[in-house]
């Protein structure tokens, strides 16, 4: 008995943060596309609940100039192609072949903004990597969206096996990309 109630706990906790928490709108006129632009905003986020700087801070104490630019390129450079590139990608093996491509298509008619407001790497063999973020379906070049949705938690299932830590968010971003993508087919039934 103990082990089907632990089961029944586990799958809840292993399912509750993969899908929105709120969702708000009509993305019906997303129908008629081919491509969606998509776009990954990691301005003014929280890091580990930090304001970026104390975090780049706390993680590059003890550590030589050279170590320390090292992090911070990885923050600033690579975690955003690396994090796109997964989201981008579980997006599109959920609505690709349904809908439409997503990716980086400035020109498209359509853009989902993705605007993160806070990660957490979690550490290797212990915890899982964590996003916040709000997404956000707009007209290309409106400031008012059609349909926006909120993130409090998406968690990086099986990331804690991955010792690095950039990889580890990223596979936050991949599971939050095949949540959008759910929520896209969801709502263009």
């Amino acid at each position: 008995m103990n082990n089907k109630i632990l089961s029944v706990v586990l799958l809840s906790i292993a399912t509750i943060n993969v899908y929105a928490q709120s969702f708000k709108g009509d993305i019906s006129p997303l129908k008629e596309q081919k491509e969606v632009n998509v776009v990954l905003n990691f301005s003014d986020n929280l890091c580990e609940g930090m304001p970026k700087e104390k975090y780049i801070d706390n993680k590059t104490k003890g550590k030589n100039d050279e170590q320390k630019a090292q992090f911070i390129s990885e923050l600033n450079e690579q975690l955003p192609v690396e994090s796109y590139n997964l989201l981008t990608t579980k997006m599109n093996a959920v609505v690709q072949d349904k809908w439409f491509s997503v990716g980086d298509y400035p020109n498209a008619e359509y853009t989902i903004y993705v605007k993160v407001k806070d990660f957490k790497p979690g550490t290797f063999l212990m915890s899982n990597s964590r996003v916040s973020a709000d997404v956000s379906f707009v007209k290309t070049g409106d400031s008012v969206p059609i349909a926006t949705v909120t993130y409090k938690t998406v968690l990086g299932r099986y990331s804690s096996n991955v010792p690095l830590w950039m990889t580890r968010i990223a596979m936050a971003f991949g599971y939050q990309g095949d949540s959008i993508g759910k929520v896209i087919l969801k709502n263009l039934k």
